[in-house]
């Protein structure tokens, strides 16, 4: 039996969703062209009521994944530049109001004679 376009579709968004899971969010392009064929082929005539329901309820639970994903990058994103900007140093300010750069000190062992 072959499958209908809104199985083929369910079984791609579910597909879609092991990956975002998986971290895996550079192979979701791969799978944008045939999603996008297969919405096209979704016959606006014929209304599978809860085929439909599945298909929105896939989309919408991929969608809260994708953001989610992408609030965990940005998050990182930060905390990668807040551990940069410690390793370089760190900036204050003194009594003045005047912005100043405080260096972190060098890890390699002095040898005192």
């Amino acid at each position: 039996m072959r499958d209908t376009p809104e199985d083929a579709l369910i079984n791609l968004l579910e597909r879609e969703r092991a990956m975002i899971r998986a971290g895996d969010l550079v192979a979701l392009s791969d799978l944008s062209a045939r999603k996008m064929q297969l919405v096209q082929a979704l016959s606006p005539a014929y209304s599978n009521q809860p085929a439909f329901v599945r298909i929105d309820g896939a989309l919408r639970q991929n969608a809260r994944l994708l953001t989610a994903a992408c609030e965990g990058i940005k998050s990182a994103q930060s905390r990668l530049h807040a551990l940069r900007a410690v390793r370089d140093g760190f900036s204050l300010y003194t009594a003045n109001g005047d912005r100043t750069t405080v260096a972190r000190r060098s890890e390699a062992l002095e040898h005192k004679a």
